[in-house]
């Protein structure tokens, strides 16, 4: 992903790791449980903060 966004010419602004026990939630309708930490800096960037 680095050498793509490098290439477009845009920041990283998040890697997503998979997480099995998100699927499970997910699969268990229970999305809103998942907590997924890598997604704060992506939150921020999208706030303007």
């Amino acid at each position: 992903i680095d050498e793509t966004a490098k290439e477009l010419g845009v920041p990283v602004i998040a890697k997503l790791p998979i997480q099995p026990n998100i699927n499970q939630l997910v699969d268990n309708g229970r999305i809103f449980d998942a907590r997924c930490n890598e997604l704060d800096d992506f939150i921020s960037v999208l706030k303007g903060e």
